[in-house]
């Protein structure tokens, strides 16, 4: 059987009916090799291909670790991979392995032990014990209790300045902030204007500390240049 080569002529879309607009497209973009392209544009303006946008990411619970009680305060060892937490009934702190998410030590010698903090060379933290008024110094080398500092009133957070040698305490009892010199473990200020403070942080530049409120639901922002309160 011989076939006869034929050439057809693809109408234009005004000489098609509304309902073959499609097929006529179709043939076109076939022959000029555009299909993929003219079937995408079609799909989109007339509403049958909605565009999707990437599905934004979103954190979730990776893990859960174990083996800690009444835990109050973490702290993260910013030159190593371990973490630190208070077990604020049990009068202890946690030694975490991050790389394993599993308690690997306790050090003890505390009381009623709330917040945790660690210097920027991650060989000291300073844990504030609720239950006597003190900030323990705990030797990060040794996991040793080397130190107790005084002069608190139920010290709750705490925050080390990572830019001086300067720590400051939420004293939750008197509704003030500590200022603790780190080189001679001694309290050397005290900031009102609190209400029942309860946590504290500060900037990475050691400019500001943000003291959270527990008694009027705000945060105080503190000038440390000044050590006064300037917002809240």
């Amino acid at each position: 059987m011989h076939l006869v080569s034929r050439s057809v002529r693809t109408p234009s879309l005004s000489e098609a009916p509304s309902g073959w607009k499609f097929v006529v497209l179709v043939l076109k973009s076939v022959r000029s090799g555009t299909f993929l392209a003219a079937l995408s544009v079609l799909l989109l303006t007339t509403g049958l291909l909605g565009v999707v946008a990437p599905a934004a990411r979103a954190d979730s619970i990776t893990g859960t670790i174990t083996g800690v009680i009444d835990p109050t305060g973490v702290a993260v060892n910013p030159t190593s991979t371990l973490a630190y937490v208070t077990n604020y009934s049990a009068n202890t702190v946690s030694v975490i392995n991050l790389s394993t998410n599993t308690v690997t030590s306790t050090i003890t010698g505390f009381t009623s032990p709330v917040g945790v903090a660690v210097n920027p060379a991650g060989t000291l933290a300073y844990v504030t014990n609720y239950g006597n008024n003190t900030v323990s110094v705990i030797n990060l080398n040794t996991n040793a209790v080397t130190a107790s500092l005084t002069g608190f009133n139920y010290p709750f957070g705490v925050a080390v300045n990572p830019t001086s040698t300067l720590a400051y305490v939420a004293n939750y009892g008197n509704n003030t902030v500590s200022v603790i010199n780190l080189n001679t473990n001694t309290v050397t200020g005290s900031l009102s204007g609190f209400n029942t403070p309860a946590g504290v942080a500060v900037n990475p530049a050691g400019t500001l500390a943000y003291v959270t409120n527990l008694g009027n639901n705000t945060v105080s922002v503190i000038n440390l240049n000044t050590n006064t309160v300037t917002g809240s």
